[in-house]
C-alpha cells in the first residue's frame, strides 16, 4: 500500500497452460500470443482512461483523494 498518495498495482491474466504461471518457459510462450497483447492493450487503456480522468476531472480526483484519506485513517496510518 502507498502511505503518501493513491498509488495502482494493475494485475490482468493472460491465457496459460494450467500450472504455468510467471516466469516460466509456458508463460514465456504465452505472453507472445496475439490474444495476450491484446489483452495487454485492454488493462493498459483502461489504467490510462482512469489516469486521465483523474488529471482532468477535479471532482472525480477529490473522491479518489478522499477515499485514499479514509483507507489510511481505517488502518490507523
Amino acid at each position: 500500500m502507498s502511505y503518501e498518495l493513491p498509488a495502482l498495482h494493475p494485475v490482468f491474466a493472460i491465457p496459460c497452460e494450467t500450472g504455468e504461471g510467471n516466469h516460466t518457459v509456458g508463460f514465456t510462450r504465452a505472453a507472445g500470443l496475439l490474444k495476450s497483447h491484446q489483452l495487454t492493450l485492454n488493462a493498459a487503456t483502461g489504467i490510462a482512461v482512469a489516469t486521465w480522468k483523474f488529471i482532468v476531472d477535479k471532482e472525480y480526483a477529490g473522491s479518489v483523494k478522499e477515499e485514499f484519506r479514509r483507507m489510511k485513517e481505517d488502518l490507523r496510518i
